[in-house]
């Protein structure tokens, strides 16, 4: 899965995601028009679509799909995003620490991926709320 930058007519920036297959992944497509219908800036847009892209690829790599995802499992690519950036949060998805060790990542970098996934699944539960 890797995320593509839309640029429209109109000179406005969009994101979306596809899979393998190059197919668009509607979940995060429909987050992204999600977050700028509530005109959320540009770079939180890129950053949130980004942490989730990179949620998807983790859990890709255990087989799981996003509503398959547990606590344990989000601790260890939260984990391994803060610590070696969440482009090698993949890498480390089948690695179970022995122990654990302190993060030496920014608590800035900690706290956009944590609300970046808080908000997705948050946005994935409304629409199912919402369901008539």
């Amino acid at each position: 899965m890797h995320l593509q930058r839309i640029v429209m007519p109109s000179g406005l920036v969009s994101w979306t995601a596809f899979d393998d297959h190059g197919a668009a992944v509607p979940e995060i497509r429909d987050f992204v028009l999600f977050l700028e219908a509530r005109r959320y800036a540009p770079s939180t847009i890129r950053h949130y679509a980004r942490h989730v892209v990179q949620l998807g690829n983790y859990l890709g790599s255990l087989g799981k799909s996003f509503a398959q995802l547990t606590a344990p499992e989000f601790d260890r690519f939260l984990m391994s995003a803060v610590r070696y950036g969440s482009h090698q949060a993949t890498v480390h998805a089948g690695t179970v620490p022995l122990h654990w060790e302190h993060c030496t990542g920014s608590a800035s970098l900690h706290n956009q991926v944590l609300f970046s996934i808080k908000g997705f699944y948050q946005f994935l539960g409304s629409l199912h709320e919402s369901d008539l």
